[in-house]
């Protein structure tokens, strides 16, 4: 216990100390992990990447906090490492990016590999006519070369 300027002599340093919301849980459920804008991905790449349906990412981002959605009709933003992690079943790993041990080793070696998955993606998208994963935004096409012009 040390001296808070609101909360007077003897009171935690943390408002969060010795409680739930320190461990990332709100009223029985896990807060969503700390995002950054470019870890966030849509759920249709969710899908992708692990290769699961819509309900099961639904499912995990309530359950696990790997997503969040600001109001009922916002669309669910998925936190990329967060999924991997899931996925792999790296629990340790999801609480640490949780706590914000975004340093620690294991959660360093996610977040390489969220970035490097969607830079491949997003590269392998360049000049195709099928876009690999949906990320983010609509991707643009130019357009492309009628017959007569690739004579």
């Amino acid at each position: 216990m040390d001296f808070h300027p609101t909360l007077g002599e003897n009171s935690p340093t943390s408002l969060l100390a010795d409680h739930d919301l320190s461990r990332g849980i709100d009223r029985g459920r896990k807060l969503p992990v700390p995002m950054l804008p470019s870890e966030i991905v849509r759920i249709e790449t969710a899908m992708y990447f692990a290769q699961v349906g819509d309900k099961t990412i639904r499912t995990w981002a309530k359950k696990d906090g790997i997503g969040r959605q600001a109001d009922k009709h916002a669309p669910l933003q998925i936190s990329l490492p967060a999924l991997l992690m899931k996925a792999d079943g790296e629990m340790t790993t999801l609480e640490r990016l949780r706590a914000g041990e975004r340093s620690h080793p294991a959660v360093a070696l996610y977040l390489t590999r969220a970035v490097d998955l969607l830079e491949r993606v997003r590269l392998g998208n360049r000049g195709s006519k099928r876009a690999v994963a949906p990320v983010g935004r609509r991707l643009k096409f130019p357009p492309a070369k009628s017959s007569a012009s690739a004579r």
